[in-house]
């Protein structure tokens, strides 16, 4: 326990502070600050233990907290129950995600993820980014399919955020590919995917062939999902013609992009391009909405929440 207290402090360059009762009769009443802290994380207790997590990082605004398993309760000898609170400020994700809009190259941009992997899930939990559960659940609520046999390209998967959600819909197949080899290598451990690839979306052709089944080409994929790559800065609107051409007739393309001050041309660009492919009889739009508190806004001239947007279209039938 020790060492988890230890290890979690020195996460992220953040302090941590263990708040808790102690259950030794010495009547020391919990402070005020502990059960503001419980009252706050109570939620995310039951959220955790209803998805058998235990020790999983969990934020709620600017604290992250983290649920000591309660088979786990010896601290320096004495007995506990309470939480792990470790400081992780919005102020601090933003700076480093700030970073990022500094790069121009690709190979800067690889670069930034790599570096960002190993702390990535736990910063976007700070910045409450909704894309990868929007994106799951507005699928979920059109797909009719097995979803169990389902294949679905996650692309830009990063760590595998898509993916987890999706499984909790019931699907069961994925293949991912990203640019980042860090981030396929914590996509990889989360045991999620049958197959992961690196790949630059945009500067090169989606991989034809997949080993983990013979049968599966470059069009054949039942679900194509891409979030937070198609903004400002990353991946070209364009690819979204590719991701038409790599699923299945029939089957659904879903997209994200976010509406903050710096995408507005981008997301114009994207949408021209969403009804062209339209026009040209490619797809059918199934569903186009905009959302609110999409993710904390992270531009200096923004305060609150920015607002995104998730696009549905299914392939025709040829």
């Amino acid at each position: 326990m020790v060492c988890l207290i230890q290890m979690l402090a020195c996460l992220h360059g953040g302090f941590g502070l263990f708040l808790g009762s102690n259950n030794n009769n010495n009547n020391n009443k919990p402070n005020s600050t502990f059960d503001d802290v419980t009252r706050k994380a109570a939620a995310l207790t039951n959220h955790m233990r209803a998805n058998a997590h235990s020790g999983v990082i969990l934020c709620n605004v600017d604290v992250v907290f983290c649920c000591l398993p309660q088979d786990h309760h010896q601290l320096r000898y004495e007995s506990f129950t309470g939480f792990y609170i470790m400081a992780k400020t919005f102020e601090h994700v933003k700076a480093a995600i700030q970073s990022l809009h500094k790069n121009t190259t690709s190979e800067e941009k690889v670069n930034f993820y790599n570096s960002w992997a190993e702390n990535y899930d736990q910063d976007v939990v700070v910045l409450e980014y909704r894309a990868p559960s929007v994106a799951a659940n507005t699928v979920s609520s059109h797909f009719s399919g097995d979803r169990d046999a389902a294949v679905v390209l996650d692309v830009a998967c990063g760590t595998g955020e898509v993916a987890r959600q999706m499984k909790s819909h019931g699907f069961g197949h994925f293949v991912g590919i990203d640019g980042s080899e860090a981030m396929l290598k914590v996509a990889r451990e989360s045991g999620l995917y049958q197959e992961l690839k690196q790949c630059m979306m945009g500067e090169e052709p989606l991989p034809a062939q997949w080993v983990f089944s013979s049968s599966l080409s470059a069009d054949s994929f039942d679900v194509v999902v891409i979030t937070g790559a198609l903004c400002a800065g990353h991946v070209p609107f364009v690819v979204v013609r590719e991701l038409c051409r790599s699923t299945k007739p029939g089957g659904y393309v879903c997209m994200t992009t976010e509406n903050d001050d710096c995408n507005v041309d981008y997301k114009a660009d994207l949408e021209r391009e969403l009804k062209q492919l339209e026009e040209e009889g490619l797809w059918n739009c199934i569903e186009a909405t905009e959302v609110e508190n999409w993710e904390r806004a992270l531009a200096d001239q923004e305060d609150g929440y920015i607002s995104g947007a998730v696009y549905l279209y299914k392939k025709r039938q040829q």
